[in-house]
């Protein structure tokens, strides 16, 4: 077989893959768990993950924005588990309440 054959064939680490991409390898577990790369799992129970070069050079093609003129889609997250009590201001050291449409001047 011809090294370069051998050499493209041969499966990724995590370690491989985290420097290819130039990221952490527990950013690399993560694109794993929410299916953006996929993996070969080898031996019994989890197993050990490998890669395969060309599914990391699909997933650095689907990451690649084109240029269009206009800007990316903004992705705002849902916190839907978040409550907001209305706001109350507090007191201040004297007791009284402060106002938030109330502005005071320094005095001259």
């Amino acid at each position: 077989m011809p090294a370069q054959h051998e050499e493209s064939n041969r499966l990724l680490t995590v370690a491989d893959v985290a420097n290819w991409l130039n990221i952490s390898g527990s950013l690399v577990y993560q694109l794993v768990e929410s299916g953006k790369i996929p993996v070969i799992r080898i031996g019994n129970g989890r197993g050990a993950i490998r890669f395969e070069s060309r599914d990391i050079a699909v997933y650095i093609e689907s990451c690649r924005l084109e240029k269009t003129g206009q800007a990316a889609p903004s992705v705002v997250p849902r916190l839907k588990h978040i409550k907001l009590a209305p706001f109350k201001a507090p007191a201040d050291s004297f007791g009284w309440e402060t106002s938030p449409t109330r502005s005071f001047s320094p005095r001259r």
